[in-house]
């Protein structure tokens, strides 16, 4: 039987006469209350009952709204206000301190009274004794003992498929006792379907693969994984040169997982090209890198790519785009002036290699004219406090913070006091045509209190004059791994085609890295570099991992998430459309640049299946009808297609435009069955005497080609 969150719906717990001021009694009154070793505690006692009975989700008591008027915190994460709620809510008629069994709380939980949620604690239970024993105390927060750390784990974390392993969950607390809490441990699986758990905590794995299993005690949850490999056992390579070789290697070998071989050389420059610039090789650069040396074509090719310049590259051009879509840029207000100046500015400070940890400082602490100070234009993507306190926790830290708005994220550390600490830290902005620091605040919800300019996770903010001083320092400082993990995780996804934690602005304890180690080393390497985006691109692309031949069928979805090979990245609007002039000669302007992410903005990306300012995906949305419409007959390519010099494209016999365009347009010679039905095509009948291939036919030909998965994707 699978042990998971269970759902809790009823009505609120009334019509006990019982008032605790009437028939209670103060915590100490009572010269016989039991010794301490006996009493019921209802942190670390009730509320882990409350918790595993499901009355405190999210569908149930735990909601925003309560149910039936009775309201508890999401999992139980505010002890005080479930007491309360409890024993005082109501003039206190949800227990009865003279009749404990008569409690109207443990008949709803028990369903002897008729309750909504069904019977969420079994009668007569070790459970239901607790609960009456704890009433029968007095029904008091007396604060015996608090937990101090929660542990989950498993027997072997490597199973073959079917096998069973045992996990456990303990707490310590501080008083010095260790408990077994796994019968009050909320157990779910990443996948249910392909893992069972016992009542007794035999795991049993269904299929291979890597499972993750989250337990939540009391309010803290932790994550186990455990392994089920697919074949036969593979040793890990031998001679992998970089860490990042050597962590992947060893995963794939813990799953049994082979790896191919390295791409050819015309796949990776077709596929650095795209990925390192957003654009397409032309004929020049073929040529370029065919005259290099076979041993160090690519390593030179990257080492190009990356260079910096005197005026902006392809790759600055590029990298700007991409951060400027997960920085939301695109959505400053107030007119184009402050969003182009903030995109220049961006621009600027990636050609000269700055530190993303200076780049998100400029940003962060920005004051004046936007129009004499560009990274001021930051403050005008999120309108108000909360809003620039999401943006600031997913764009920086990969958080989603927002989730700890209304009440204590769930699936992790954050609390209210968080956001609306975070929140607090800009509530003095005054954002126009300028940027001005003055005085403000915000509300926590959970204390009715203006909220304490707060660090996430850490201490208030003492900088009266600007809190966004201390909150710049704390960001990228050494301590903070979150700054340096969200960025790279990001990078990664752009390079490799997945983040090694997806979603990639979703990085908590719950959720973690397929690849842990590998996250943290990148994450060092980052840092040690200075926060250098040209060091962490040439570090990810020197790789074999990233070198090598695309994932063949063979590969299972679950099994690429490993990286035995390449996996396919869909092409950008916006680089689908460089790439087309690229290949048909057509000279236009760059859409991989300001002029794309306005047009974004503006509603005008066509083939874009999100628009919207939260868009970081940017990728072509090929399977939506209305872009494969606009593929099959839009304005975006047609308009190309005419604007072609086809008498240039149709230089040569048709079985030399075949290959040239191939090789443009694929980064690969077409294969015999390809020539054997394309050649006849072009050669079929002649639209002008002075080319030796049908135009109208070559146009076809052109458009087969643009529109093709092959086409659409790196890899």
């Amino acid at each position: 039987m699978m042990v998971g969150p269970v759902l809790m719906s009823g009505l609120a717990f009334v019509l006990s006469l019982d008032d605790p001021v009437q028939a209670g009694v103060r915590s100490g009154d009572d010269v016989n209350a039991p010794a301490s070793a006996d009493l019921v505690d209802f942190d670390t006692d009730v509320m882990p009952i409350l918790t595993k009975a499901g009355c405190n989700v999210g569908a149930c008591h735990g909601a925003a709204a309560g149910r039936g008027e009775f309201f508890l915190s999401l999992y139980g994460s505010r002890p005080q206000a479930d007491y309360e709620q409890i024993t005082r809510f109501f003039q206190g008629r949800r227990i009865s301190r003279t009749e404990p069994e008569s409690s109207l709380m443990l008949k709803k939980a028990t369903e002897q009274v008729s309750h909504e949620g069904g019977a969420r604690v079994e009668y007569d239970s070790a459970d239901h004794a607790t609960l009456i024993r704890w009433i029968r105390q007095g029904a008091r927060r007396q604060n015996v003992r608090r937990l101090t750390e929660f542990q989950l784990s498993v027997e072997k974390d490597h199973v073959t498929v079917g096998e069973s392993t045992q996990i456990s969950a303990g707490a310590c607390f501080n008083d010095g006792s260790r408990r077994d809490v796994f019968p009050w441990t909320v157990l779910s699986a990443d996948d249910p379907s392909a893992v069972t758990v016992a009542a007794d905590g035999r795991v049993t794995i269904l299929r291979s693969g890597r499972h993750v299993l989250t337990g939540r005690y009391m309010d803290r949850v932790m994550t186990v994984e455990i392994m089920a490999p697919w074949g036969l056992p593979i040793a890990p390579r031998a001679n992998a040169a970089s860490p990042v070789d050597q962590f992947v290697d060893r995963r794939l070998a813990q799953l049994q997982i082979p790896s191919g071989p390295r791409a050819d050389d015309e796949v990776l420059l077709r596929r650095l090209y795209l990925d390192v610039t957003g654009r397409l090789p032309t004929d020049r650069d073929r040529a370029d890198f065919f005259r290099q040396p076979e041993t160090s074509r690519v390593e030179t090719l990257i080492n190009r790519l990356t260079e910096t310049g005197d005026q902006p590259t392809a790759f600055d051009g590029y990298w700007t785009w991409v951060i400027a879509q997960q920085l939301q840029l695109g959505a400053v207000a107030r007119g184009k002036q402050g969003r182009e100046a903030i995109y220049n500015w961006l621009q600027e400070a990636i050609r000269r290699d700055e530190g993303y940890d200076q780049i998100v400082r400029s940003m962060l602490t920005a004051t004046g004219k936007i129009s004499e100070v560009p990274p001021a234009a930051f403050y005008q993507v999120a309108p108000g406090p909360g809003p620039t306190a999401e943006l600031v926790s997913r764009a920086f830290l990969g958080v989603r913070l927002q989730c700890a708005n209304c009440h204590d994220h769930p699936l992790d550390h954050w609390k209210q006091e968080d956001y609306h600490g975070l929140s607090a830290i800009f509530a003095g902005l005054r954002v126009g045509e300028s940027v001005k620091v003055g005085s403000g605040s915000v509300v926590n919800p959970a204390t009715g209190e203006p909220a304490v300019s707060l660090i996430p996770g850490g201490d208030p903010v003492s900088h009266a004059a600007d809190p966004r001083l201390p909150l710049a320092d704390w960001l990228s400082g050494s301590d903070n791994q979150l700054f340096a993990r969200a960025f790279v995780n990001r990078i990664w996804a752009r390079l490799m085609g997945r983040g090694l934690v997806e979603p990639v602005d979703d990085l908590r304890d719950t959720n973690p890295a397929t690849h842990p180690q590998l996250l943290d080393w990148l994450a060092r390497d980052f840092q040690a570099s200075g926060y250098r985006l040209r060091h962490l691109v040439r570090t990810i692309c020197r790789t074999d991992v990233y070198q090598r031949a695309a994932a063949t069928s063979v590969s299972t979805p679950p099994q690429l998430a490993f990286y035995p090979g390449a996996l396919p990245k869909k092409m950008a609007p916006e680089v689908y459309l460089d790439a087309i002039g690229t290949v048909l000669g057509v000279p236009r302007p760059v859409q991989v640049s300001y002029r794309g992410l306005a047009a974004r903005q503006n509603g005008q990306a066509a083939l874009s299946g999100c628009q919207g300012p939260e868009c970081e995906t940017l990728t072509l949305a090929s399977s939506n009808l209305a872009v494969q419409l606009s593929l099959l007959n839009g304005r975006p390519l047609n308009e190309l297609l005419e604007e072609s010099r086809l008498h240039d494209l149709a230089d040569g016999t048709p079985d030399e435009v075949v290959s040239r365009l191939y090789r443009r347009a694929l980064g690969r010679l077409p294969t015999a069955g390809e020539s054997a039905f394309w050649v006849p095509q072009l050669a079929g009948r002649r639209a002008e005497a002075d080319v030796t291939v049908d135009l109208f036919a070559l146009q076809d030909f052109a458009w087969s080609l643009l529109t093709s998965a092959e086409f659409l994707t790196s890899h």
